[in-house]
């Protein structure tokens, strides 16, 4: 098994078949660094949508779902951390750690994704 690439193709049939729908979603952690032996897997979504904008109902079960399945398919735990947009630009510990260390993106680009967020004066740590 090599997780740095069966991991990204199997999540990218998982969400491109959700009702979560990220504008960007990337591996971190252990995977996107590339660990030879990952003892799990973390995810990144971001949503375009406004916090408030956003039912989260559906997307709690489909995030839960996508879970089960990959634990059942991978014997490997998967945790997934969600932001929108707004969230992403935030000057927080995590953001500028995620989005500075190594990252398996799945879904959109790390280029685009800032891009957007500089079009949308959401910059935070990007400024």
């Amino acid at each position: 098994m090599n997780p740095h690439v069966e991991f990204p193709e199997w999540l990218r049939a998982q969400l491109t078949q959700s009702c979560i729908q990220p504008v960007f979603a990337a591996i971190f952690g252990s995977v996107g660094r590339k660990s030879p032996n990952p003892n799990d897997c973390d995810l990144l979504l971001v949503l375009e949508r406004p916090t408030n904008q956003i039912d989260w109902r559906p997307i709690a079960a489909e995030k839960k779902g996508i879970r089960t399945r990959f634990l059942d398919t991978w014997r490997i735990s998967l945790s997934i951390t969600i932001l929108t947009l707004a969230e992403a630009g935030e000057d927080t510990a995590f953001v500028r750690t995620v989005f500075r260390r190594e990252l398996i993106p799945i879904i959109g680009s790390l280029d685009l994704l800032f891009s957007t967020l500089r079009e949308r004066g959401l910059v935070g740590w990007l400024a």
